[in-house]
């Protein structure tokens, strides 16, 4: 199967090198989105409700099918290092993936949602933000998450970059 995304290309490539590469990938993933990613679908998770995806993007800690059948989304996720690489990844792929013209005919919408600070019964969040990329005459909508965590249970860090990208 052709690799589809890989943020080391963020990171190594020169920009108009990378922003290339990553439309190009994003194009065979959102291609997808109108079968709902069924041909992509591995195994059901009954507990998370959510399939394992068979095309998984380089790189990527997991990548899964969500279950519902109305709305499906296709969502990977990398586990960074620091608060820092986890940022500059977010902002980059934020900016590359709002100048991909093979995806968006015209400019799209841009919604950037940074959270707060919070706290839920086993985790602490920090600089966590969502941008939601999309264009009205496209069936899907592209959302880049940056969430740094701290499991307060056993004081694990883990900083996450996801892209998701949803059937409308």
């Amino acid at each position: 199967m052709k690799p589809i995304l890989n943020l080391i290309i963020l990171i190594l490539l020169p920009p108009a090198i990378a922003e290339a590469s990553v439309c190009e990938d994003l194009k065979s993933v959102t291609n997808q989105a109108s079968d709902g990613f069924s041909s992509w679908k591995g195994s059901y998770d009954s507990d998370m409700e959510e399939y394992t995806a068979l095309q998984r993007l380089p790189g990527a800690s997991e990548c899964v099918i969500d279950g519902d059948e109305e709305f499906p989304s296709y969502t990977c996720r990398w586990i960074l290092g620091s608060e820092n690489e986890m940022l500059t990844s977010y902002r980059s792929l934020v900016s590359q993936v709002t100048n991909c013209t093979n995806l968006f005919s015209r400019k799209p919408i841009i919604r950037a949602m940074p959270y707060t600070s919070r706290t839920t019964r086993y985790f602490s969040y920090k600089n966590e933000e969502t941008t939601s990329i999309e264009e009205r005459s496209v069936e899907f909508r592209i959302k880049i998450r940056s969430k740094s965590m701290t499991n307060l249970r056993n004081q694990e860090n883990k900083n996450l970059v996801s892209i998701t990208i949803e059937r409308k």
